[in-house]
């Protein structure tokens, strides 16, 4: 979970900013595509958020740099396609732990 990154952008956007985020963000890294083609509808049943919040905050996460739109959206009825921005040390999976192996060799002396 990226969290210095949840807690920056609350910081400068705002809490509903970032469930919207979370939840557009989630949907990308289970697609292993960092894109989303969340609905507002899907978006909302996951937040709790009006549609006009969801939206905000879209136009507010891509003004930030944290998504980029693709296609869709605008005066179309097409749902948006969002590129996620991918996050430093952050790639969906767990961090693989250092090397424990020692770093002289060891033989049966």
């Amino acid at each position: 979970m990226p969290v210095q990154a949840a807690f920056d952008l609350a910081r400068s956007e705002g809490p509903a900013v970032v469930l919207v985020w979370l939840s557009m963000l989630s949907d990308a890294i289970q697609n292993k595509t960092w894109q989303t083609s969340r609905t507002v509808a899907e978006i909302a049943a996951d937040t709790g958020l009006t549609r006009n919040t969801i939206t905000r905050a879209q136009a507010r996460l891509t003004e930030a740099g944290y998504a980029t739109a693709l296609a869709g959206g605008g005066r179309t009825r097409r749902k948006t396609t969002f590129a996620m921005t991918p996050l430093a040390n952050f790639s969906g999976k767990p961090a693989e732990l250092p090397d424990s192996k020692p770093s002289k060799p060891i033989g049966n002396w």
